[in-house]
């Protein structure tokens, strides 16, 4: 994706995995936040429009983007109320870990609503066709799976609930491809709550395979671990320290082999 957040080309998302075929797939387009405090809606996500125009914009709030060796982080201000969010890849599997610590220095509850939009599409073309067939469903106030005959894609929170909506389709412009236009699914949100004058931190998982089965092996594997436990071993990994961990981090980038650089 970029800096702010915003997609602006086919191959943005933040879970793309590697299926069968060498084929690549977007599946969890973003993560887009709102948060509600002293009975104000403050928007945080970002989304392209027609023009140029980004709706929701909350690049005001933003204020700074960090680069780590194995994740990313954005910091966002609003009031009394700061807010960091960290996304990390695990090496060798198709799960993507977010984490948002939230301080809370206002007099009234913060309330983080986290929307994750998802799609069903191969990372070099748009769905630009319409709706396409595909499920949700609730399998706790933790978790929610979204599928299609060819994807499966499972999101799992702690320290927040789950509420689902009715259905949404987000349609979403990229400037990058002549103000492309691609319909994407909201897929309800996650809730998170701080009291006055505290700080939390929660978590976000979301792993993207090809059916249920995998996803599970995977799943039953790592929550076992622990959130923070999982978090910490992404960020501390040396990333490219042999030949397996370059090997490994090689296929988390599209080149531009003319061009001699990653994208």
């Amino acid at each position: 994706s970029t800096v702010l957040g915003l997609n602006t080309r086919c191959h943005h998302g933040l879970l793309v995995p590697s299926f069968s075929g060498l084929k690549r797939m977007v599946l969890l387009q973003d993560l887009s936040e709102t948060l509600e405090s002293a009975g104000e809606l403050t928007s945080l996500g970002v989304s392209g429009r027609s023009g140029g125009v980004l709706e929701p914009d909350g690049s005001r709030f933003f204020k700074r983007f960090k680069l780590h060796p194995n994740s990313v982080s954005f910091e966002y201000e609003i009031g009394g109320i700061s807010i960091t969010k960290s996304l990390s890849m695990l090496s060798d599997k198709n799960v993507l870990l977010a984490s948002y610590t939230v301080n809370n220095t206002e007099d009234s509850n913060a309330i983080l609503k986290v929307h994750p939009i998802v799609n069903a599409r191969e990372n070099n073309r748009l769905s630009t066709g319409g709706h396409f067939e595909h499920s949700i469903k609730t399998v706790s106030e933790k978790g929610v799976e979204f599928k299609t005959d060819d994807v499966y894609l499972f999101l799992y929170c702690d320290g927040g609930i789950y509420s689902k909506e009715p259905l949404m389709w987000r349609d979403d412009i990229y400037h990058r491809l002549d103000e492309t236009r691609e319909s994407n699914i909201g897929l309800g949100h996650y809730s998170f709550q701080v009291e006055p004058h505290d700080s939390k931190t929660f978590f976000l998982m979301a792993l993207g395979y090809e059916n249920e089965a995998a996803a599970a092996s995977v799943f039953r594997d790592l929550i076992g671990r622990g959130f923070n436990k999982l978090m910490e071993r992404s960020k501390n990994a040396v990333l490219g320290s042999d030949m397996m961990s370059l090997l490994t981090a090689s296929d988390s980038f599209v080149v531009d082999f003319m061009g001699k650089r990653a994208v």
